[in-house]
């Protein structure tokens, strides 16, 4: 439920980019942030999640794996399939979890890496919930809210858009 408070400010400052540090405060039940105010403060890292001779290791693995099972599937050996399978979808996660956009390490134990995927989790609930009752809504929040270590709500600006209140606790 908490991810509505979120969705709520983006929607209030469409374009403006709030850092997810910042948006975690709603999380942890403040009524309102201020922009430029992190909620919590970022004590750094300890590096990246993968160093470079783990993810060459890894890659290397995976090209192993490839291989394994393409030789699996030649000779029709469904139980070594279902497990080289299995190790690739791991090491390719780790892979993903360790490595952002454009191939960059994300950094382990970061507090704005921490927020970055509460907040996007938060989001993507709400999002879904909405979607159960009102799919047109939670089909255009989906394609307008981006996450990651900045938030923002990026409406189309050839489609205006006019909120209506449909529930207020002073009626």
């Amino acid at each position: 439920m908490k991810g509505f408070s979120v969705i709520h400010h983006l929607l209030s400052r469409p374009r403006e980019v709030v850092s997810a540090l910042e948006l975690g405060g709603l999380l942890d039940g403040a009524s309102s942030i201020s922009a430029g105010s992190p909620t919590a403060i970022d004590f750094g890292d300890a590096g990246p999640m993968l160093d470079a001779e783990s993810k060459k290791q890894y890659r290397l693995r995976l090209e192993e794996l490839e291989a394994d099972l393409d030789a699996a599937r030649r000779f029709n050996d469904i139980g070594r399939v279902e497990q080289l399978s299995d190790e690739m979808e791991f090491l390719e996660a780790e892979m993903r979890r360790a490595v952002g956009l454009s191939q960059r390490d994300r950094k382990a134990s970061s507090t704005s890496e921490r927020a970055r995927i509460r907040i996007t989790n938060a989001i993507r609930a709400a999002v879904s919930r909405i979607e159960t009752h009102h799919p047109t809504l939670g089909a255009h929040l989906k394609l307008s809210i981006k996450t990651g270590a900045v938030c923002s709500y990026r409406p189309d600006p050839a489609v205006e858009i006019k909120w209506k209140l449909a529930y207020s606790s002073e009626s």
